[in-house]
């Protein structure tokens, strides 16, 4: 970071008895970029160019001084310089001033080091004075500090060793002493002199030359270089005359409000409130009076019946302070007072507030707006009540009204009233027209204006009384001795006089005016007149069977003929609703049948179950009864027996309560005749597909004959399948089995032995035993002679020219193998037995492989195994491989090569042609030539060494009919 030259803000203050000038906390916003300059608002003044001096979070503070308020600054290295302006210029005494200093790091500090903070003479940007420096401590990784009293003159520097990071508390002076050239400057470090006399320095610079003459006025803050600045923080600087001045003690004076001023809320213009109160509270404070400063429209007292001032000074000695401040309200207009009552002196810098909450008003009267009364075709009598006048009193009031509803105050129909009496008046309406409602407001006028009432309204009578009704709802059909309901209608009335309404009475019905209210035969309904609106619940009770239909009859209100309501409702007693339900678990002499009871009636069902008999459509009662006890959910059962086999009956459900007995529709059933000889089977499991001429199994399955009659039971016969009662056989084609009459089981053991490749799915029949059909069991079976599985492997060992592919036999199939290899082809997804096969005899363990030759270099190539049995050929899935590509140019391979052993020629690029190969010894003698025809644009070729060549190394030449195109020298061993 770039050295920060902060001038220190200073938050100037008026001098005060203490003599101090000044007191900076440096109260500002910090910013990373801004500098004090910026933060300040210019208080500090900016003299050169460079890094600015930065206002920093958080304070710095030091044991036995006052709480460090606001944040600190921070700098280092080369940057601006600031000054402030502390007060009055000072040309004789002392100028003292202290800060709390710490360095957060030395940076490139030197032992000489440099001065960063000090006084300036007045109107000066450069004439410093007890310029405190700082410098590299001969102690590794700790500093000094001292004062000098000129910027030029020598430095008195304290032994001390301070430590980076350590908060310590700084106090220079300036002393301004008669003469010329004899100024002094004073230095102390951690004293512990606060709030104390003023102890020796502990050091003190040579004189130098004299800034009293022209006087003091500022403090400045200095970045030099890196070498003399480190990283420097300053806080809580004060500058003063005296020592106490910059020493204060942590009992710093204070003032607060201990109990706030009520709010005195809105009071009438030209009148007193109060007094309320609110209580100063003091600590620490000088023998300065306290002062209370005057806030418009307020003014105070020491004693609530005192003498009211709109300032106050509080004379007191000192200490703490407890006094009650009495406050009077007397607002001469109307607004708002709103405001702080500043409270200062005792020592206090700053004032405190005590809000103060008032508003000076001039308000109209308040009304409510009555009721109408005596309200005919053509008139009214409408109330009002003043319920307050006010801040002044009322001159006129009476009522507004109109036809529009939410009329505008003051544009209706004024009617002054005189009888006001205890706030309450009313006013006499005349001139209306009937049937028509009419929208009013009380009024009352005062020194402030026209208040009102909230809008009420009435409607004018209409000439002849009315009732109507809406209609009630049937009740129905209701079970005696029960009540029904409430349903309900509504009585309408218009222009009624005052007469009550009557409702009823009527037999079986009785009456509300609320739903859940007391049920009466009658009503008897009181209304003021004129409209009427009520709705009336009627609830049935009946007692008898019977019709209780009628008119409920509506009169009253003055009306010249009653209304009827008509009411529909019939008393019954409901026998039980029943349901024949279907037959079950039903043999030749048993059954079970089933009814419900879907309702019970008007009375708890006493007595339900089945009544039977063989007669369709007998009469209710006249059949044979089966009672039952088992209802569930309104189900039930009866169990019937001793029936006849091979018969029809006939049956309904019955339900029997206070009512009567109620019968479910009739249904019927068939008792089951003597059961016939059967057979069943169980199922055999499939054989599959086998090979042809193999035999398959034994498969089972079991015969259950039940009611037989006749002595066998025969099985088959099913063309491919034999049959016997044990698993070891012999087998034959079909089988006759004897058995007892009655009841039968036995296994039947089966065997497939299919001869063609077919379908021998069948059904293997089971007849006899005095059964008319045959029970089949199904059979599943397939004579197949399947061809070999083959599996394509994979290619290996390939070369320019060669190959070795593989393949695999997984499974025979019906018969043995014959026959089996790689067919290949350079055309991909070729047809099967379209390409050249290579047959394989070195098959072991169903694996085998063909080593492939005189294949193209670099062609791709596809391939199948194949094997072929009695079945025919099958082969495994295409696969495919790429012939290595010769290198490019002219190769031998390998190099050294044995005698009477295959060597291997390559050549790229060439065109078709004779070529010849030259083998020439150390002596240059042509020994082998082998000549070539080549009808390629490559040489892909191998011949063999001969055996008769010698040991040694050799030349190779590959030539064409023109020139020589290659040489190789080869070593053949």
């Amino acid at each position: 970071m770039k050295k920060i030259l902060l001038l220190i803000g200073l938050t100037t203050v008026l001098l005060n008895s203490q003599g101090q000038f000044s007191h900076e906390p440096f109260s500002y916003t910090p910013d990373p970029t801004n500098g004090i300059y910026t933060q300040s608002s210019g208080s500090w003044v900016r003299i050169n160019t460079g890094d600015s001096i930065l206002v920093t979070s958080g304070s710095l503070s030091y044991p036995g001084l006052p709480v460090s308020t606001g944040n600190k600054i921070a700098f280092d290295g080369t940057g601006s310089d600031n000054y402030r302006i502390f007060g009055t210029a000072i040309t004789s005494g002392s100028v003292y001033y202290s800060f709390i200093l710490n360095l957060s790091a030395l940076g490139s500090l030197t032992t000489t080091g440099g001065y960063f903070t000090g006084l300036l003479q007045t109107a000066s940007t450069s004439a410093f004075g007890a310029t405190i420096r700082t410098r590299l401590s001969t102690t590794v990784g700790k500093y000094n500090i001292g004062i000098s009293t000129r910027s030029n003159s020598a430095v008195s520097w304290l032994a001390a060793d301070l430590d980076p990071g350590t908060s310590y508390f700084v106090v220079g002076a300036y002393d301004i002493i008669a003469g010329s050239a004899n100024d002094v400057a004073r230095i102390w470090l951690n004293t512990s002199a606060i709030g104390s006399a003023e102890p020796a320095a502990d050091a003190t610079a040579v004189a130098g030359t004299d800034l009293g003459a022209a006087g003091i006025e500022r403090i400045f803050i200095r970045q030099d270089n890196a070498t003399n600045t480190p990283f420097v923080e300053i806080d809580e600087i004060r500058v003063g005359t005296t020592w106490t001045s910059v020493t204060p003690g942590g009992a710093v004076p204070t003032l607060s409000i201990s109990s706030p001023l009520p709010v005195f809320g809105d009071v009438c213009i030209n009148t007193s409130a109060g007094p309320n109160s609110f209580t100063i509270t003091g600590s620490n404070l000088t023998t300065a009076d306290v002062t209370v400063a005057a806030l418009a429209g307020y003014t105070y007292s020491t004693t609530a019946g005192g003498t009211y001032t709109t300032t106050l000074n509080i004379t007191q000695p000192g200490g703490t302070l407890n006094q009650q401040i009495f406050v009077r309200f007397d607002p001469l207009a109307v607004q708002s007072y709103n405001g702080n009552i500043a409270v200062a002196g005792g020592g206090v810098t700053i004032p405190v507030n005590a809000a103060a909450s008032g508003a000076g008003v001039n308000t109209i009267p308040s009304l409510t707006t009555g009721n109408a009364t005596a309200i005919t075709q053509v008139s009214a009598t409408l109330a009002g009540t003043i319920t307050a006048n006010g801040c002044t009193p009322v001159t006129a009031y009476g009522i507004e009204y109109s036809t529009v509803s939410g009329f505008p105050n003051g544009s209706g129909t004024q009617v002054a009233s005189t009888n006001i009496g205890g706030g309450n008046y009313t006013s006499d309406i005349t001139g209306l027209t009937f049937g028509t409602t009419y929208y009013y407001k009380a009024y009352a006028t005062n020194g402030g204006g026209t208040g009102y009432g909230t809008e009420q309204s009435f409607t004018t009578a209409t000439p002849n009384p009315t009732i109507s009704t809406t209609p009630l709802t049937a009740f129905g059909d209701v079970c005696i001795n029960t009540t029904a309901g409430p349903n309900s209608f509504t009585i309408s009335g218009a222009n009624l006089t005052t007469a009550d309404v009557t409702v009823g009475p009527l037999a079986g019905f009785t009456y509300s005016t609320t739903a859940g209210g007391t049920y009466t035969t009658s009503l008897t309904l009181t209304q003021p007149g004129g409209t009427f609106l009520q709705e009336i619940f009627v609830r049935f009770s009946p007692t008898v069977v019977q019709s209780y239909s009628g008119d409920i009859v509506v009169g009253g209100g003055g009306v010249a003929a009653p209304v009827n309501v008509p009411a529909s409702g019939a008393g019954v007693n409901t026998t039980a609703s029943v349901t024949t339900g279907s037959a079950s678990a039903i043999t030749t002499t048993t059954a079970t049948l089933a009814g419900s009871v879907t309702a019970s009636g008007c009375t708890a069902v006493s007595a339900y179950g089945i009544e039977y008999s063989t007669i369709n459509g007998f009469v209710n009662g006249t059949g044979t009864q089966v009672a039952s006890g088992n209802i569930s959910g309104g189900n039930f059962t009866s169990a019937l027996s001793g029936l006849t086999a091979s018969t029809t009956y006939y049956y309904k459900a019955y339900a029997t309560n206070a009512g009567g007995t109620a019968y479910g529709a009739q249904q019927s059933f068939t008792t089951a005749a003597p059961p016939p000889p059967a057979i069943t089977v169980t199922g055999l499991n499939p054989f599959g597909s086998i090979c042809i001429n193999a035999t398959a199994g034994p498969e089972s399955f079991t015969i259950n004959g039940v009611n037989l009659t006749a002595p066998n039971i025969n099985v088959g016969p099913l063309a491919g399948y034999s049959f016997d009662t044990i698993a070891t056989g012999p087998y034959s084609a079909s089988l006759s089995i004897p058995h007892p009459l009655g009841t039968f089981s036995k296994t039947v053991y089966v065997k497939f032995n299919p001869t063609l490749v077919q379908s021998y799915n069948g059904n293997i029949p089971v007849t006899g035993g005095g059964t008319t059909t045959a029970a089949n069991v199904a059979a599943v079976g397939s004579g197949v002679n399947t061809l070999a599985t083959v599996i394509t492997g994979a290619a290996s060992t390939l070369t320019t020219q060669s190959a070795t592919l593989a393949g695999s036999v997984s499974s025979n199939g019906c018969s043995n193998v014959t026959v089996y290899g790689i067919e290949y082809s350079s055309i991909s997804g070729f047809a099967n037995g379209s390409g050249t096969q290579v047959a394989s005899s070195n098959i072991a363990g169903g694996n085998f492989s063909v080593s492939l030759s005189g294949l193209v270099q670099g062609a791709t190539y596809y391939y199948k195994a194949y094997a072929i049995n009695n079945g025919g050929i099958s082969y495994g899935l295409q696969q495919s491989f790429t012939v290595l590509s010769i290198k490019d140019g002219f190769s031998l391979y390998p190099n050294p090569v044995d005698r009477g052993t295959d060597i291997r020629i390559t050549m790229t690029g060439i065109t078709p042609g004779y070529y010849g190969l030259l083998l020439f010894n150390s002596g240059g003698q042509l020994v082998y030539q082998r000549n070539m025809n080549i009808q390629s644009n490559f040489i892909n070729q191998t011949f063999t060494v001969p055996a008769t060549l010698q040991k040694g190394i050799y030349r190779a030449n590959l030539t064409n009919h023109l020139e020589i195109i290659g040489t190789i020298t080869i070593l053949v061993q």
